[in-house]
């Protein structure tokens, strides 16, 4: 839905004189300032409504996002670690110190998320996928 079908959707018209039995009587009409009032508390909802639509629909992108830039990512580390044991000739035993450096050296400059098995993970991410021209389907 476009914010502008959204709005002609939720906008509601009012007359330009309304009546008001609680506040002038009963069948009394009202003046054009507080139907104006009326209608700018309107405008006001439905504002709200409409920055919240957007923020939401940014958001919900945002998070697709970036989940699919952390999947290139770590299929990305997966295919580096491959290469390097391959070039290398690493056998398994040799691997697993490799892997005990790198989580050293990665969690020391990036932080968490570089454990001995999220680089597993990601190795095998890699070596599962790794014919696929994309990780993620968009």
């Amino acid at each position: 839905m476009t914010v502008a079908s959204f709005a002609k959707q939720n906008l509601v018209k009012q007359p330009k004189f309304a009546t008001n039995a609680s506040r002038w009587g009963k069948g009394r009409k009202m003046g054009v300032g507080a139907n104006i009032m009326e209608n700018e508390i309107i405008l006001q909802e439905s504002l709200v409504q409409q920055i919240k639509i957007v923020l939401e629909n940014a958001r919900k992108i945002v998070s697709q996002e970036v989940n699919t830039q952390l999947l290139n990512a770590y299929w990305n580390v997966g295919r580096l670690i491959v290469q390097y044991e391959q070039d290398n000739n690493i056998r398994a035993e040799y691997g697993k110190q490799t892997l005990k450096v790198l989580s050293k050296e990665l969690s020391n400059s990036l932080g968490k998320g570089f454990s001995v098995s999220n680089l597993q993970f990601m190795r095998r991410f890699y070596l599962k996928y790794q014919n696929q021209q994309t990780v993620s389907v968009k």
